[in-house]
């Protein structure tokens, strides 16, 4: 069956997987097949897993596809395709993480800081507007606010403790 079918080219490279980051790419592995699918499907996920991190030195990308077919129907192609060639990635860099995944985590990481520095420079405006607010309410204003706020707390213990 598979010497019958056309394959992409990529996979006639082999890939040692004592190469690969296995944590790095078991990561990449569980998103895409959970956005392939539209749904988390463990079973599916550690399946794949069990067969490229099991067998360390003879993985077969035309045996993969094959296998998974039956849970990923026209995206198991797709899916082997994007996966071998981060494993070819992989295997050639010095960490054993594809450098496309490194570059994703750079730009992920810097825009999960610009988002906490906007949400830094909207609170720094609130406390000012706050502080510029409570200056501006006269004296007079607060202690009596105050008092009242006092009074209230003072009926309400006086009304708990009958």
């Amino acid at each position: 069956m598979i010497e019958g079918l056309r394959w992409p080219s990529e996979f006639e490279t082999t890939v040692n997987m004592s190469k690969v980051d296995a944590k790095v790419l078991s990561k990449w592995i569980s998103q895409r097949i959970t956005e392939l699918l539209g749904f988390e499907d463990d079973i599916i996920i550690d399946y794949c897993k069990e067969q490229l991190f099991q067998e360390t030195d003879n993985v077969c990308p035309k045996k993969l596809q094959i296998n998974l077919t039956g849970f990923l129907s026209k995206n198991a192609s797709r899916f082997v395709r994007e996966l071998w060639s981060l494993l070819i990635s992989a295997q050639s860099s010095a960490n054993g993480i594809p450098p496309r995944l490194l570059e994703q985590k750079k730009v992920e990481m810097e825009a999960r800081q610009e988002h906490a520095k906007q949400i830094n420079e909207v609170l720094a405006t609130s406390l000012e507007i706050s502080a510029t607010a409570k200056a501006a309410i006269p004296e007079n204003i607060r202690a009596s606010s105050l008092e009242r706020s006092g009074s209230f707390s003072d009926r309400s213990r006086s009304h708990s403790s009958k």
